[in-house]
């Protein structure tokens, strides 16, 4: 199915030619074409190329088609073999182990796991954060009419290699890490108060059979444990430049946020609670299945759905970098570099010497992250400013 893996313009008019005998009048030769697919693929991907498909609404013939498709897999057989994503798994338990061994720096994984989980799912969660960064660098490094929800084996790639991305990055890789370590783990629904799109994850029967933690490593604020969440509220916590916290109302959890907090993206819409700010609010309930988040993040990453509403996501407007070497911030927002000093504050240097100046500043703070990918997503910003 290599014809669904879409990534440029002149493969969507390939894909588009490849499907042009498929039309409405001969759908018993389009059932036998899919059938013949199906039955000879084990392609955990399929359905999301297939949705990624169904969006490109600007190439002729394909939405028809792409609609074909779905209904011919949603009324099949073969459809839960195939394409229910609640079985996939993203990395074995070897792939997993020599990750976190190797790149994340966290030891004895497999012996921890039969006597220290909570310390080591702490581990695990806060090393994310050290090693990986926080960013959109790889969404803006793409033509905006090109950009797309990453396929889960992209998704595993850039955070292997080190470019680590957004939440749908961070919190989905590590969904599957956990779960590959035989963790019991789901995927929640989260929304913040000016920007709507967030995915957290939820660790079940860690300690003690009915506990519940949250592994929050996505959502660019230092996290640098798992929080359990078997009371109402939890207690402060205070890590790297922030004091945080979390609590259950109105069948919601909700991140709050009070000293240290930079008060990025604050609207009207922004809810205060007893001096903490609500940074974002997250269903209780979440779920193995990863498809059932396709139809948000499609939202946020392609660019011409998230202009019907660009409350959705501020990340194709930005440039935008966050990790915690040591436990201490550094970021690049935009033309600033923030750092977090000894103190635990963090001070502001503009960097007026234009691109040149950013450039440097992802090259020694954030060295994993490609020159090139880097440059592009820098001239796709600055295009943006000026459109």
């Amino acid at each position: 199915m290599d014809f669904l893996y879409l990534k440029s313009n002149r493969q969507h008019k390939t894909a588009a030619a490849s499907f042009r005998p498929f039309t409405a009048s001969n759908n018993a030769q389009l059932q036998r074409f899919l059938e013949s697919t199906v039955l000879n693929t084990n392609q955990p991907l399929l359905h999301s190329h297939i949705t990624q498909l169904y969006h490109l609404k600007r190439v002729p013939g394909v939405r028809f088609i792409a609609t074909q498709i779905t209904t011919f897999f949603r009324s099949s057989n073969s459809f839960n073999r195939y394409l229910n994503m609640s079985g996939y798994s993203m990395f074995t338990h070897g792939e997993a182990l020599e990750f976190l061994t190797n790149q994340l720096g966290v030891a004895d994984v497999q012996d921890r796991l039969s006597w220290d989980r909570r310390t080591l799912l702490d581990e695990i969660t806060t090393n994310l954060q050290i090693r990986l960064p926080f960013t959109n660098l790889g969404l803006m490094s793409i033509e905006r009419d090109e950009r797309r929800r990453p396929t889960l084996g992209e998704i595993k790639r850039d955070v292997l290699s080190g470019k680590g991305g957004l939440c749908y990055h961070l919190n989905v890789a590590n969904f599957y890490i956990l779960k590959a370590l035989g963790f019991n783990v789901l995927l929640a629904s989260a929304a913040i108060p000016v920007w709507k799109t967030h995915i957290i994850v939820y660790v079940h029967n860690v300690e003690k059979t009915g506990d519940t933690f949250l592994a929050e490593a996505g959502v660019g604020y230092p996290t640098f444990r798992a929080i359990c969440l078997d009371h109402d509220d939890t207690p402060t916590f205070r890590d790297s430049f922030l004091e945080y916290k979390y609590i259950k109302r109105d069948g919601k959890l909700l991140r709050l946020h009070r000293q240290g907090d930079q008060g990025g993206g604050r609207s009207l819409k922004s809810v205060c609670i007893d001096g903490w700010w609500v940074v974002y609010t997250a269903d209780l309930k979440g779920t193995s299945n990863i498809e059932e988040f396709y139809p948000k993040f499609d939202q946020m990453y392609i660019y011409h759905l998230q202009a019907q509403d660009p409350l959705i996501t501020q990340f194709h407007a930005v440039f935008r970098l966050v990790q915690f070497p040591e436990k201490r911030a550094v970021i690049i927002s935009n033309q600033k570099l923030i750092l977090e000093k000894d103190n635990g504050l963090l001070e502001t240097e503009v960097l007026e010497d234009g691109d040149d100046a950013i450039l440097r500043a992802v090259r020694r703070y954030f060295p994993a992250i490609p020159e090139d990918m880097a440059t592009r997503a820098l001239a796709n910003w600055r295009r943006t400013l000026q459109a």
